[in-house]
């Protein structure tokens, strides 16, 4: 409502269902009910390769796991935005582009793994429409380097360390937005990715 009491941002279908009016004693009313997603769309790809062989006389594993997201589209009151490479204020992240490479070894009474962790880069939703007004609109893609070794106990018990982010990779920052899962709390003026 303006000063004057004349509903504003009537334009889109969210502020439309609300039914914002001024009643009585200067108070204004309306609609404060959650708004149900009219319908949501994903298509992809996903992507898994398994390998496993014996080789130098100890047994190896290799794993590839790929995910290529063509389509993350919500309706929203007759509104559709498709997320797609996208960091949204309360929805998470979709990156296009994410895989996962791990090989692994074992001997008798050891084993030792590696895991690259591929995320490509994303928008930030909030600078889409003006990025030139946004410190960091987009991340750069970035890639995690992870490794771990087990000496076995025995069947039942292993002793195990290991190290994620190996290289010290920084996530990379991005304008806006107030959601944390899967990213790393950045400065005030962005978050973290990875």
């Amino acid at each position: 409502m303006d000063a004057q009491g004349n509903p504003i941002n009537t334009e889109t279908s969210l502020c439309q269902s609300a039914d914002t009016k001024m009643g009585g004693g200067n108070r204004i009313i309306f609609n404060n009910q959650l708004q149900n997603i009219g319908a949501e769309i994903t298509s992809g790809i996903d992507i898994n390769l398994a390998y496993t062989f014996d080789a130098v006389g100890l047994g190896w594993k290799m794993g590839l796991d790929s995910t290529i997201l063509l389509e993350n589209e919500s309706i929203i009151l007759g509104e559709s935005i498709d997320y797609a490479g996208v960091i949204t204020s309360g929805s998470g992240g979709f990156a296009k582009y994410k895989t996962n490479f791990d090989l692994g070894v074992e001997g008798d009474s050891w084993g030792a793994h590696y895991q690259a962790r591929y995320i490509s880069g994303m928008d930030s939703y909030v600078c889409q429409s003006e990025p030139s007004t946004c410190y960091a609109p987009s991340t750069d893609s970035i890639v995690y380097h992870d490794i771990s070794a087990s000496y076995f106990l025995s069947n039942t018990w292993a002793i195990s360390a290991g190290v994620n982010n190996l290289l010290d990779e920084d996530a990379p920052y991005y304008t806006g937005n107030n959601d944390d899962r899967g990213y790393n709390r950045g400065a005030c003026t962005g978050k973290k990715l990875g």
